[in-house]
């Protein structure tokens, strides 16, 4: 048994299993099994987990149950914990990801932290197969590797799965290396290694080698990438999601091309281009095309979008993994489809969990109480568990329908902005019932300079006023404070689909108006009191169960204080008032406000939670907010409100140029 043990160590899975079978029928009968509690389920429960990784999955099912029992039997609660986890590994590897997730989020917090490792990587492990890349980092930044020491196999695969989703091939291949040095060529670790570095070039081609791969050739090896490590068959949700990447949409009659403007580049479809009958070829004999197509077409919005199948036509769950989503994009570019390329994009952007009702959460108080005696340490732990267990309550059923037609109708005078990276950044713009597209450049280059970035799209909108929805990989800057936007009413927003929901609401009329301060800075409770002049019928409040009840419902919330923020649990992020922390979850707990306004430093996440929560438009600066002037721009800001102007157009009038966004509508 000892051998067994060192074997799977070593990735000797198959040997494993083979030494294991033989002593399983001699442990039964030998006295030790009955006399050692924990010898015959701990013995089943490795077992168990050495034929999941062999892909015997019956015989594991049933090694593992009677490993519960056993230990449930015997009370032996942390071997029951352990053999939990190990039928959370076969539910992921049977293809139901989102049920081993349940499991893994269920066990975080009651297993020893010798366990951690291998629990925090089988629940990466799970999310990557979701498509939920940014949980999984988080996921394995909390493990024990993260802080000096040193990771087991599968936590190093995992990784550089996840580095080369992200397109960091070189870490990756640093990562797989490490598995084969320290694996000989017989260990399971060394051919799942040798997988990962196959894969490699597939998923992370450059520019020049995406001529010879289309958008559907890369996402089936990310998706395949994604499969949990030593499953030999595409899980049933990738499945899916493999056809889906290939959707036809319905052709399009070749719409009139713009006189001048800048171009768009768009890659070419291998399965609709004909290869050229001549020109040079590669050095492995391949022909070598004509480059990337260009176009600059635009399309009109019309009725007859309504009946687009589009990525509305299939499972929603399928249409929003990302990688189907950029494939479906690029795909839409490529067959100049910029309504479909409009309406792929919409699914990139994730639901949110649900909001929990109620602020009696144990563990969002522990929290709270970490948080004001400064224990930082505790606040993550705390932070964690409460995410874990909000996302194992799932997410709400994503609205699959056209949004298109919906946003040219709302849209009147303004432009919409799309800005999507498929390789480069580009920009689908909405504007006067018909969608254009404009390359931008790479998103680096972007996210350093979007002012000038912006450039093709401001020479196209012109003067009107915008709704923003970019892809966060560029950033979160200050909008209305950048060239070219200065004085113009712009909407910051994180899908169309979110504006057309609250533009379609009509405007507060500001009669229940909350005004909250906090002790710090100097300047908060003075601004606080004269906006009581402006809001004359305005409520008062400094304590967080004052704010948190009184906000409920409310036309208009006022905030200010000194702000904290949390990276990691947006709706944990804080505002200092007189007797503690008041969360953001506090504020969307019951009914949301209509509008908050965030006069805090650092308020740009805790902006973005309260968005996503369900506030219709949300006030705030991503920048530190300088005292000097900004309390009588803030002043302006709530007269304007009060005389009807709506949030984007007071925050243009007053608060802009201070670098203050507003989020929604």
């Amino acid at each position: 048994m000892i051998l067994g043990v060192d074997l799977a160590e070593r990735g000797l899975f198959d040997q494993t299993v083979e030494i294991l079978d033989g002593t399983h029928a001699r442990l039964r009968r030998h006295p030790l099994a009955e006399e050692a509690a924990p010898v015959l389920p701990g013995f089943l429960a490795n077992l168990g987990l050495a034929r999941i990784l062999c892909g015997g999955f019956g015989a594991a099912e049933d090694h593992l149950e009677e490993a519960r029992s056993l230990a449930r039997e015997r009370n032996l609660d942390l071997l029951e914990l352990v053999t939990r986890q190990n039928l959370g590994c076969l539910t992921l590897r049977r293809g139901d990801p989102a049920g081993a997730i349940a499991v893994f989020t269920d066990l975080a917090h009651r297993l020893p932290a010798d366990r951690r490792e291998a629990l925090c990587t089988d629940l990466a492990e799970a999310l990557l197969a979701e498509g939920r890349l940014e949980e999984a980092a988080l996921t394995l930044a909390d493990g024990p590797w993260a802080h000096g020491r040193s990771a087991q196999p599968v936590t190093l695969l995992v990784e550089a799965k996840l580095r080369l989703l992200r397109g960091d091939r070189y870490r990756a291949r640093e990562l797989v290396r490490r598995v084969q040095d320290a694996h000989g060529p017989g260990s399971l670790w060394f051919r799942l290694a040798v997988r990962v570095e196959a894969m490699a070039d597939r998923v992370c081609a450059a520019p020049l080698e995406r001529l010879y791969t289309s958008p559907q050739e890369r996402a089936h090896a990310a998706l395949e990438l994604r499969r949990p490590l030593s499953v030999s068959r595409p899980v049933p949700r990738l499945v899916a999601a493999h056809r889906a990447v290939d959707v036809r949409l319905p052709p399009w009659p070749p719409a009139p091309r713009m006189p001048g403007g800048p171009r768009v580049v768009h890659g070419s479809h291998p399965a609709r281009t004909p290869r050229a009958t001549g020109g040079p070829r590669t050095a492995h004999g391949r022909q070598e095309t004509s480059g990337p197509r260009v176009t600059h077409e635009s399309q009109e919005i019309g009725d007859p979008w309504a009946a687009c199948a589009g990525p509305a036509g299939g499972d929603p769950h399928v249409a929003g993994d990302p990688q189907v989503v950029r494939a479906g994009v690029e795909v839409a570019l490529a067959r100049g489809d910029l309504r479909g390329a409009l309406e792929w994009a919409e699914f990139s952007v994730p639901p949110e969990p649900r909001v929990p009702a109620g602020r009696c959460d144990p563990v969002v108080e522990r929290y709270r109480e970490a948080l004001a005696n400064g224990r930082d340490r505790h606040c993550l732990v705390y932070a964690r568990r409460w995410e874990r267990a909000r996302y194992a309550r799932g997410v709400p059923d994503r609205e699959c329908g056209p949004v298109g037609a919906r946003l040219s109708g709302l849209l009147a005078d303004r432009a919409f902005v799309r800005l999507v990276v498929v390789g480069e950044v580009v920009a689908l713009v909405v504007v006067d019932g018909r969608v254009h597209a404009r390359s931008l450049g790479p998103p680096a280059r972007v996210a350093r300079g979007v002012a000038a970035a912006l450039a093709p799209v401001l020479a196209l909108v012109r003067d009107r006023p915008l709704v923003i929805a970019a892809d966060p990989r560029l950033g979160h800057p200050p909008w209305g404070a950048l060239p070219g936007l200065r004085g113009r009413p712009v909407a910051v927003v994180p899908s169309a689909r979110s504006w057309v929901d609250r533009a379609a609401r009509p405007l507060p009329h500001w009669r229940r108006v909350l005004l909250a301060s906090g002790p710090t800075p100097r300047g908060a409770a003075r601004e606080v009191a004269d906006l009581g002049g402006v809001h004359s019928g305005a409520r008062r409040a400094a304590r967080v169960h004052e704010v948190a009840a009184g906000a409920a419902g409310c036309d208009l919330v006022h905030l200010s204080g000194h702000g904290r923020v949390a990276e990691r649990s947006p709706l944990l992020s804080s505002v200092a008032l007189a007797d503690g922390p008041l969360l953001a979850l506090d504020l969307v707990s019951a009914a949301p406000p209509e509008v908050v306004v965030l006069t805090s430093c650092g308020a740009g996440r805790f902006a973005g939670a309260l968005l996503a929560a369900g506030v219709r438009a949300v006030v705030a600066s991503p920048a530190p907010v300088r005292d000097a002037g900004t309390g009588r721009a803030v002043a302006g800001f709530h007269r304007a409100l009060a005389a009807g102007a709506a949030p984007p157009e007071a925050v243009a009038a007053h608060l802009g140029r201070h670098g203050f966004v507003c989020l929604g509508a």
